[in-house]
């Protein structure tokens, strides 16, 4: 997976970054200890498949995505996964889950691409949440955070740093992403349930976390004025390459807001583990909590990773 101008290898369970120019060196060097090898490269729209043996090689192009084997890291080790030959094994030292999803696949993935780290910003109250709304606020809340909570062991066992976050609606369609808040500030605060755009700043603010608008001007049916920008002075940046919007309204969103004060930030959008490379930011340092990635944004300490 390119990570910059390098990439990252995986074999027998060890992962290290290597020069992209040196990828074939390392591929020929490891395919030597077997008969035969297939060799797989994807990117989002087409793909290559190369089969070889000590008699034949063939290769043959792929439209469909390859059904990739995951990825778990254990005692600092990567072990490829597949899940429908070793389900009762994994489930009983704790992998997979009784529904026979590996669990916390989404940070396994994102460590396997070569990320530090990662902001989970699930859809909150005011958007397309899973959260049972006939919850009170506080209950509400806590099992909205239950994905983050329940990702910090993996993530700690990843060396991996997961960072809480929101992505809350704030009508028509349109939503702001919030870092730099704990779960518990949030769950005190059940007025925010019938809070504005304008009150979820001030409220988020006295925190001190970094707002910044989402995906601007993506054009879906759910979203009323596709146009419509907010009040810039009330967020502190805007996501202006989203890796979920078409690449016309991403360019559009940098050639409005690059001229303005406001921050611009990138992200991934995701909500599966299909997913082959992504945006996001790359610090000068390590960010390890939901108040540093606050700081950092603010400071403008970071470049835009941008793979579209």
């Amino acid at each position: 997976e390119e990570k910059n101008s390098k990439l990252i290898s995986s074999y027998m369970g060890i992962s290290k970054e290597i020069d992209a120019e040196l990828i074939v060196e390392e591929i020929l060097s490891n395919i030597q200890n077997y008969d035969s090898v297939k060799i797989v490269y994807q990117d989002r729209m087409s793909g290559l498949v190369i089969e070889a043996d000590d008699k034949r090689v063939e290769s043959k192009k792929s439209t469909a995505k390859e059904n990739l084997p995951s990825v778990a890291s254990v005692g600092g080790r990567d072990y490829i996964i597949k899940e429908n030959e070793a389900t009762e094994l994994l489930k009983a030292i704790g992998i997979m889950a009784e529904n026979g999803k590996v669990k916390n696949d989404m940070i396994r993935k994102y460590k396997d691409q070569g990320y530090a780290g990662m902001a989970i910003t699930n859809h909150f109250y005011g958007g397309n949440t899973c959260v049972s709304r006939e919850l009170d606020w506080h209950d509400f809340v806590m099992e909205y955070a239950r994905a983050y909570y329940e990702g910090l062991e993996t993530a700690k066992e990843l060396d991996f740093d997961l960072i809480f976050g929101i992505e809350q609606g704030y009508g028509n369609g349109k939503e702001i992403l919030i870092y730099g808040v704990e779960p518990e500030y949030v769950a005190e605060r059940p007025f925010l349930i019938e809070c504005d755009l304008e009150l979820w700043s001030k409220e988020m603010h006295k925190a001190g976390a970094f707002i910044a608008y989402a995906h601007p001007f993506r054009d879906r049916v759910y979203i009323k004025n596709p146009n419509e920008i907010p009040p810039l002075q009330l967020v502190d940046g805007v996501e202006v390459h989203n890796y979920c919007n078409h690449p016309e309204e991403n360019e559009r969103a940098q050639r409005i807001f690059e001229n303005s004060d406001t921050i611009l930030i990138a992200g991934s959008d995701l909500h599966s583990t299909d997913f082959e490379r992504s945006n996001g930011v790359v610090f000068k340092h390590r960010v390890k909590t939901a108040t540093e990635l606050a700081k950092a944004l603010f400071e403008k300490d970071f470049e835009l990773s941008i793979n579209e």
